[in-house]
């Protein structure tokens, strides 16, 4: 196990907030910190209701598992994101009392945002220089 430190955070949080752009994400205030949670790298907790979010980074990371570096802090924080992405419309399709329109909407929302990053590399078209 190696312990994480404040720049491992920084870069974390970077990239966190590179995928919140990038995803389409900006409705989101999301709050970083580090958690003792043994098991896991990186985790993110949101509130749907109140479209906040807590993205923690582990404080011992596992090595024998995934080497600490930027380069894995940076998959993880993108991964986590992934699943701020994926949430609403997860907890839609678990949910025992979502109307089918509901869900379709949601679906469709998802479905609007990936097709953006995959025309443009991102949510927001990029202004041409």
């Amino acid at each position: 196990m190696k312990k994480t430190t404040e720049k491992h955070l920084a870069i974390f949080r970077e990239e966190c907030e590179h995928w919140i752009k990038r995803l389409g994400l900006g409705g989101w205030e999301v709050n970083y910190f580090t958690c003792e949670e043994e098991g896991i790298h990186a985790k993110v907790h949101t509130d749907y209701g109140g479209c906040t979010a807590t993205a923690f980074l582990a404080k011992k990371w596992d090595d024998k598992i995934t080497p600490l570096s930027e380069e894995t802090i940076r998959q993880a924080a993108r991964h986590e994101m992934i699943h701020l992405l994926l949430g609403n419309f997860s907890l839609l399709a678990s949910s025992r009392y979502v109307s089918e329109g509901e869900l379709e909407k949601a679906e469709e929302e998802l479905v609007m945002k990936l097709e953006k990053i995959i025309i443009f590399g991102t949510v927001w078209p990029m202004k041409s220089q």
